[in-house]
């Protein structure tokens, strides 16, 4: 046997718990009896040939990895992290943690660590994000983007530093017990057991997360990883009669729970998720030997048996909130995990399994021809209509014409004319959400750009695109010289295959949704890229800097780690300081409490824009209560300060200009209105709020003298109707997915674009507006209604008509003749 096979064999994740000594070469016709490794021995040294950098991490490692795996098992709970609010606190707890395992190991892993190129393009990456922080685009996103990447750079960097071959189960099993959690957490929602904010949208299951497509990326990666995981038993089974140890407890309870998770990856009902499926099931076939192949692909068809047949049944279990369906469920595992067992132990009898790399291909190739096979076989009528009906609903979604996949298209080209705007570092953290609205070629209403890809481009430009692609590529560099090495053996692609498959379809699933934007999504990711880099460690097959020769690298490298850590600190430090402004209480207070703390928070965070909105309506709302104008202009500063944090959100110029039109200055109100609507020229909302606004305006001056500035107006308010035609005309022509219906003419836009029309003489196109309006739920609406339309009516000469209009609006509102009367002098002035 060669060396490097030995070498192979001797070092084997004990997250495999169960391993062989000695794997059979093609000529072996003997195996030496199985050694039993027990889970998470602090007291196991480290095999033979393992090298120096794989350090001991010692009993306090331990404690810091399994703090980090019982944060995995908290953090989801607080909205997967997707807030900034919610993921401000577990900045501050993982930062911390993470700065903590620096300074614990600051000799014996840090020097070794920055030698590497790692760090410095960590430190590279997050200089992009705060130098598009600073130039000032969307501050306050950029900013809270910025510290997330601090969060998990740090906690990647840290977990290379914790993880060896005692401390790998530790953060392999929080890793799924975390992912278990909360996908049970949306199945235990379903049936009325839990409740939680979204758990459930509509009938599709979306757990904490409250984004179904993302919690079905999650539980496809778990159940892949599982399935890989449970197929290291066809090599390593043991007999029921030993001593169990808790990694085997673990792998049965996994089991346990699969056909659990097969029903919440399907009524999560999440398309990209269910296509991604087999293709990374079909990837991690190549990590596994031809015994591993079996148990993996029969399992699955294990799986399938012994859950679907429970499919037919479960919408009715559903609708009736009968929490019978997952005893049936538990027992379904129970039955699984068995087969499993008896499945790993037929595999295992089979001692002549052929080895070498043909016989990993052979599998493969036959199972893509059967694939190929069953995907058409689904495609048929008779198998569709043996599903239920909202799987059926949804398989016949999946196409590019489907309104969620066109509209990603749309996504992603409106993505790339952003990026050309802010192309070398990128428009900040986060910029879509504050900016999309001005770049968008379609009505669509998407803070989120739907793809991990696009959203690095747009945040970060070309330099902070290349460092992400330099540090992918070192990842993927380091696993293939680590697989040289190991001369592709099967221990160490079974080791690397488990945290790649897993990690694969996090990535994967990222790339056509807005996964990455949830924090505890991203630290699964970097955990799985941790496990995956610290095979490198292992192996002592890290890039190395050329230049760190012996006599300068002490000076060099304890440069760079006392650099690197004050730097850290800074926005560790700033992280606090927001943490504290979130926790200051806002609710339940008198107005001159909360506009007290509210301050304190902009105090501590003055580039937030939502602290800034709270205290100019705050100062509104005492102004109305106490008087004194001084309050009203302190609000209107505000508002100039709130747009110039955010001078290209159309829905903050909008928030700002509400306010102005509330307390007294309709001009700046219409103003910012304008300016509004210039960012954001698909934005309904800002048609309507110019419109209304407008129309008041112009009466205002006609009332005042001002016809002139009046007519201005309205006719600026004609072409907005006629705009909003010429759009409502081109997504005609769309395909049908992308038409919007919705983007038409509003009730607002009826009410007041009618009376613009009415009043430049056009009573025929301002009747067809205002006419439906006649049934408006809102009274106030509806009185207009009937008074325009009486106007108009007369202005055509149909008398009777109007006659009946005024009679119908005095039962809603009986001073209607008071303001007809004026309404008409204004009709009158405007036609001399």
């Amino acid at each position: 046997m060669s060396r490097k096979r030995k070498h192979a064999e001797s070092t084997l994740n004990p997250a495999e718990h169960h391993i062989e000594n000695h794997m059979a070469s093609g000529n072996s016709a003997k195996k030496k009896p199985t050694q039993n490794i027990h889970f998470g021995n602090p007291t196991r040294k480290s095999p033979p040939g393992a090298s120096s950098i794989h350090h001991s991490v010692g009993r306090t490692g331990y404690y810091l990895i399994s703090l980090y795996a019982l944060a995995l098992l908290i953090i989801p709970y607080f909205r997967g992290l997707f807030f900034d609010q919610d993921m401000i606190y577990a900045d501050v707890i993982l930062t911390g943690l993470s700065l903590l395992v620096l300074g614990i190991y600051w000799k014996k892993g840090t020097e070794e660590l920055f030698q590497t190129p790692l760090p410095y393009l960590v430190f590279g990456i997050l200089l992009v994000y705060f130098l598009s922080a600073f130039q000032g685009i969307v501050p306050a996103l950029a900013y809270d983007e910025a510290f997330r990447w601090v969060t998990y750079f740090l906690t990647f960097l840290a977990l290379i530093l914790l993880l060896n071959e005692e401390t790998k189960p530790f953060l392999f099993h929080g890793l799924l017990l975390s992912m278990l959690w909360v996908s049970l957490f949306g199945l235990f929602a379903q049936f009325g057991l839990v409740s939680f904010q979204d758990a459930i949208l509509g009938n599709r299951i979306s757990s904490v997360l409250q984004y179904p497509n993302t919690l079905a990326a999650v539980v496809a990666a778990l159940m892949i990883g599982t399935l890989f995981h449970l197929s290291g038993k066809a090599d390593r089974f043991t007999p029921v009669h030993s001593k169990p140890d808790p990694g085997s407890i673990l792998s049965f309870l996994y089991a346990l729970f699969l056909p659990a998770l097969l029903f919440i990856f399907i009524y999560s009902q999440s398309r990209a998720a269910w296509l991604l499926f087999p293709i990374v099931w079909f990837l991690a076939l190549f990590f596994l030997s031809l015994r591993r192949q079996l148990h993996f692909v029969l399992s699955t068809l294990l799986l399938g048996a012994v859950s679907l047949p429970l499919l037919p049944v479960y919408d009715q279990y559903v609708k009736e909130k009968n929490a019978l369906f997952l005893l049936l469920l538990l027992g379904a595992g129970f039955l699984y995990a068995l087969l499993s067992l008896g499945l790993a132990w037929l595999l295992k009898r089979w001692e002549k399994a052929p080895r070498g790399r043909v016989g990993r291909f052979l599998l493969p190739a036959f199972l893509l021809l059967a694939g190929i096979g069953s995907f058409t076989l689904i495609q048929t009528p008779a198998f569709v209509e043996l599903l239920p009906d909202t799987i059926k609903g949804r398989l016949s979604d999946i196409n590019l014409t489907t309104r969620s996949v066109a509209e990603r298209g749309t996504f992603y080209e409106d993505s790339i004319a952003l990026f050309k705007e802010h192309w070398l570092i990128g428009a900040g953290g986060n910029a879509w959400k504050g900016l999309f609205l001005k770049y968008e070629t379609l009505p669509y209403y998407s803070s989120q750009t739907h793809s991990f890809a696009m959203k690095i481009l747009v945040d970060t430009g070309v330099v902070g695109t290349l460092l992400f692609l330099t540090f992918f590529g070192i990842l993927l560099y380091t696993l293939f010289r680590v697989l040289r090495k190991e001369n592709f053996s099967d221990a160490v692609l079974y080791r690397i295959g488990l945290p790649f498959v897993t990690g694969m379809m996090l990535f994967l699933h990222s790339l056509v949704d807005f996964d990455m934007s949830y924090g505890y999504y991203a630290l699964l990711f970097i955990s799985c890229l941790a496990l995956l880099y610290s095979e490198g460690r292992r192996e002592r097959v890290e890039l190395r800097f050329p230049f760190l020769t012996e006599y300068k690298r002490r000076a060099y490298v304890q440069g760079a780690k006392i650099s690197f850590l004050l730097l850290a600190f800074i926005p560790a430090f700033f992280m606090l300081l927001y943490a504290y402004a979130e926790s200051i209480p806002m609710s339940g207070l008198s107005a001159a409490q909360a506009l007290a703390n509210v301050e304190r928070k902009i105090s501590l965070k003055p580039v937030s824009v939502d602290y800034r909105l709270m205290r100019m309506d705050l100062l509104g709302q005492k102004s109305r209560r106490n008087g004194g104008e001084e309050l009203v202009r302190e609000g209107m500063a505000e508002g100039e300060r709130i747009l110039a944090l955010d001078r290209y959100n159309t829905q903050t110029y909008l928030k700002v200009a509400s306010f102005f039109g509330q307390y007294g200055d309709g001009i700046k109100a219409l103003e910012y209105t304008e300016k509004g609507l210039e960012n954001g020229k698909w934005f309904l909302p800002a048609y309507e709020q110019y419109i209304s606004f407008a129309t008041q305006v112009a009466i205002l001056h006609f009332q005042n003298g001002k016809k002139e500035e009046g007519l201005s107006l309205l006719r600026e308010v004609a072409a907005r109707l006629t705009e909003i035609e010429r759009k409502r005309g081109i997504l005609d022509q769309q395909i049908e997915s992308q038409r919007y219906p919705e983007f038409a003419f509003t009730e607002p836009i009826r009410r007041y674009g009618g009376q613009a029309l009415i009043l430049l003489g056009q009573s025929e196109k301002g009747t067809a507006l205002l006419d439906p309006l006649k049934g408006s739920g809102d009274p106030a609406t509806k009185a207009d209604a009937f008074l325009w339309l009486s106007i108009a009516k007369e202005k055509l000469g149909q008398a009777n008509e109007a006659a009946s209009l005024l009679e119908e609006g005095k039962k809603i509102d009986p001073q209607i003749e008071e303001k007809r009367a004026e309404m008409f002098k204004i009709v009158d002035a405007v036609k001399k």
